[in-house]
């Protein structure tokens, strides 16, 4: 591990001089390497049509990398869970198995295509819907739980996104997010950046709370790093 300044200014001389390039050669024209200067003007027509790109390019194990049985321990009591940003179901799927009544939503209809196909495979049954984070298309605390997984860090509008999953959670709300500092350029569609958890807690701005770091570096999939895992309390 090297230290943390000397991390950083090999960071900054990679973000300046190559890995633009780098990206582009990578992956080619389905990735837009410059997302990040991009979001705020996209429409929800590109912004859905830019993640239903990357979902025909990439697999993303949500299990592994939302840490599953740490969520699982946070909803305690089984009862109705929506999972935002769903992606391919992986986690939706686990919590219908154990025996969680389970909606997942996500932007991407390719996504949700094929987390239909993984809900069936796996004998289990989901409620899917597509929908943006901002403007959830359900009424007021229609679950007893919302968690959002690895999809926090990809909403265009942070302020809105935590105001609508309070406003349809009755019990608690989990949120899984990397902890990580702005990269102009990188290998995904990150639009926030929390370096700490007071980040994340203010965010939400619940008084009940519990927001702590993660070791998510032995993972096999997409994300290896530190994370930060929140759980906030809603009613009495």
């Amino acid at each position: 591990m090297l230290p943390d300044g000397l991390r950083d200014a090999l960071s900054a001389t990679n973000q300046r001089f190559f890995a633009r390039r780098t990206l582009m050669r990578k992956y080619g024209s389905w990735f837009d390497v410059d997302w990040r200067k991009n979001y705020q003007q996209m429409t929800e027509q590109e912004w859905k049509s830019a993640y239903d790109e990357a979902w025909k390019h990439r697999n993303n194990n949500c299990v592994e990398e939302t840490d599953a049985d740490l969520i699982l321990g946070a909803l305690a009591e089984k009862g109705t869970v929506l999972e935002v940003g769903a992606g391919i179901g992986t986690l939706a799927i686990r919590l219908a198995k154990e025996g969680f009544s389970v909606t997942g939503l996500d932007v991407s209809a390719e996504a949700i295509r094929r987390a239909e196909e993984a809900a069936v495979h796996e004998g289990v049954v989901v409620s899917w819907r597509e929908g943006f984070a901002e403007a959830l298309p359900f009424p007021d605390k229609a679950f007893d739980y919302v968690t959002c997984c690895h999809t926090l860090e990809h909403v265009k509008d942070l302020a809105k996104a935590t105001a609508e999953l309070k406003r349809v959670a009755r019990k608690k709300i989990v949120v899984l997010t990397p902890k990580q500092k702005f990269r102009l350029y990188a290998e995904n569609y990150h639009t926030q950046f929390f370096e700490d958890p007071e980040q994340l807690a203010d965010a939400f701005g619940l008084t009940r709370y519990e927001c702590r770091e993660i070791d998510c570096i032995d993972h096999k999939n997409e994300f290896q790093g530190k994370a930060f895992l929140y759980v906030g309390k809603l009613g009495k």
